[in-house]
């Protein structure tokens, strides 16, 4: 393929169906799974063919038959985890439609903590990844938003989706476990609970609170509050 596609994304391009001779069969997508298997227990980083290669029992050059190098890897890792995400059918209401998208996007990106980094780091331009945009902007302008406000609307609710997992994703890599989370959260609680009142009085009175909220309620309230403003944009518009 010699389009703008294949430029801007490997997940375009055709896989390879026929081994070498005395190649071992492999295909692209045990290739990808096997990268995501990797990334599950090690650092984006840490990723290369070879590593990869002997994680499935292979050879480096096993590999590039399928995949031309590791960027474009990354391309296929990232798409993979994208065909994940589950579209809504039937027929619902435009704010019912984008609550469940991004609620599964995030519930996906969550499932490869590690590999969610990559969302931001690469063009996400594969097949799988635009099928979920597409939806998103399809519901927007279901709606009745006028052109302009779409593209704006659309960056306001995948970026507050995709954030919230790289805020977390980022605090697991440091610590390793939700259970560190709340182990620090209640470290980080008793600490403030120690302020002196008449400084810091705002800050002493929601210790116990401030640091505790459970990751899906502030997901959800934070996305519901979204959905309304642009509801109540979308009627004053009319």
């Amino acid at each position: 393929m010699t389009d703008a596609r294949h430029l801007l994304g490997a997940a375009w391009a055709p896989a390879q169906t026929t081994p070498k001779r005395n190649q071992q069969p492999l295909s692209r997508e045990q290739i990808v799974e096997g990268a995501i298997h990797f990334l599950q227990k090690n650092r984006l980083e840490e990723l290369s063919m070879r590593r990869l290669a002997a994680e499935l029992n292979t050879k480096a050059t096993s590999l590039y038959w399928h995949v031309a190098n590791k960027e474009v890897l990354l391309d296929l890792v990232l798409d993979h985890m994208f065909g994940e995400v589950h579209l809504p059918e039937g027929e619902n209401g435009w704010t019912e439609d984008i609550t469940a998208v991004m609620s599964d996007l995030r519930r996906v990106l969550r499932a490869y903590r590690t590999a969610a980094h990559l969302v931001v780091s690469r063009p996400t331009v594969g097949p799988q990844t635009l099928r979920v945009f597409e939806f998103v902007l399809s519901a927007l302008q279901r709606a009745g938003f006028e052109k302009d406000i779409i593209p704006l609307a659309y960056d306001l609710l995948t970026n507050y989706t995709i954030g919230s997992v790289l805020v977390e994703s980022s605090w697991f890599s440091a610590h390793g476990s939700d259970s560190d989370e709340v182990a620090q959260g209640e470290e980080i609680a008793h600490f403030l609970r120690s302020l002196p009142e008449e400084d810091f009085p705002t800050l002493t009175a929601f210790s116990d609170t401030l640091f505790r909220q459970d990751e899906d309620a502030k997901f959800t309230f934070g996305l519901k509050r979204l959905l309304a403003g642009l509801a109540v944009d979308l009627e004053d518009a009319r």
